[in-house]
């Protein structure tokens, strides 16, 4: 196994192999490092989170733990047009959430609320290389989002929300030197927003609901730093604050906002080692600032600390790499109701094949 062989195996873990738990809806990154893969390659990937998040009320009263396991899926395919030129194509899921606040009296008006939100996003990408090392690539994001919502004990509570579909643009640029496997790139991914068509459980169609997936940029780095020997990192903003969560009112135009959320900045560093020719090893940190510890009841996180370990395996054409990834969630307290969430965790399994042609 080469050092640049390496490099993209680590870059596998870092793109969310063991997807960590992320404040507001972040879940699944583009993924960038296949358009970086030579020749024709494809990737599967999958990763399952189980997050264990239990709060109390202001009152006093127990709050179980009200995230549901999730899994997160990836594909990527990627090919060679020319010698300078490339193109690739990934399915991924950028956000979502899955809440269920048990049916509990004490819980008061979030007894029996329930929030469910999917994404599912196909990226396309094309890649110029320049003769001095430096690449271009741009595409676009062509995304879907549904919903569902349970807001209290008493009805009409029920939202249901149509699917809606928006376009995003992508944007990036790299450096290579490829005989120390370095590699920087800066990618930028545009908005999207949507205007759900709304139906409540015994009342009928009410105006449309508003939500979005914000943009954000990320700056991935990696480099040989000694023999058999990796560096790599990201730094990933994402402006969740230009993001609201309207849910209509009856009889009026304009219902709550329901989102509470803060621009999320994340930083990963890592680690890996080639033991053998197949064989491989890697590790990183992750960390998400605190911004107040103050969020929303359908959001309750603010900050994280992370740490990865995983290892990959090279036979022929084949790379096989899985990783689990543990992360301590921050403590926030909500605002509407100040229910306070403390030491709660998550943790991620995940596993990848690629295969090049």
């Amino acid at each position: 196994m080469t050092l640049k062989t390496l490099a993209s195996t680590t870059a596998i873990l870092a793109a969310g192999a063991s997807t960590a738990y992320a404040g507001a809806l972040d879940r699944g990154k583009l993924p960038i490092s296949p358009i970086f893969e030579k020749g024709t390659y494809v990737e599967v990937g999958t990763a399952i989170i189980l997050p264990s998040v239990d709060g109390t009320t202001a009152g006093g009263a127990s709050i179980s733990n009200i995230y549901e396991n999730y899994t997160q899926t990836q594909l990527s395919f990627k090919t060679d047009i020319t010698d300078n030129l490339a193109v690739a194509v990934s399915f991924f899921q950028p956000a979502g959430t899955d809440i269920t606040y048990a049916t509990d009296p004490f819980l008061g008006p979030l007894s029996g609320t329930t929030a469910n939100l999917d994404t599912n996003a196909v990226s396309a990408i094309v890649k110029y290389r320049f003769d001095n090392n430096i690449s271009i690539y741009g595409g676009a994001k062509y995304e879907s989002i549904t919903a569902d919502l349970t807001l209290g004990p008493a009805p009409p509570n029920a939202f249901s929300f149509a699917r809606d579909y928006d376009l995003a643009p992508i944007a990036g640029i790299a450096y290579e030197k490829p005989d120390i496997a370095l590699r920087v790139s800066l990618t930028y991914i545009g908005k999207t927003e949507y205007l759900l068509n709304t139906t409540l459980a015994g009342v009928g169609t009410l105006p449309s609901s508003a939500t979005g997936v914000p943009e954000s940029f990320t700056l991935n780095f990696q480099t040989g730093i000694a023999k058999d020997t990796l560096l790599f990192g990201e730094i990933r903003h994402s402006k969740w604050s230009d993001v609201d969560v309207i849910v209509p009112a009856i009889g009026a135009p304009v219902g709550p906002n329901l989102s509470n959320f803060d621009d999320i900045t994340s930083f990963d560093l890592g680690v890996g080692r080639k033991l053998t020719d197949a064989v491989s090893v890697f590790t990183s940190l992750n960390y998400e600032r605190r911004i107040d510890g103050v969020t929303g009841n359908l959001a309750p996180i603010d900050g994280r600390y992370a740490l990865s370990i995983g290892g990959s395996y090279t036979k022929g054409k084949a790379k096989f790499t899985g990783g689990v990834r543990y992360t301590r969630l921050g403590d926030v307290t909500t605002t509407t109701f100040g229910n306070s969430f403390e030491g709660n965790s998550s943790l991620s399994f995940g596993f990848k094949v690629g295969y090049s042609f």
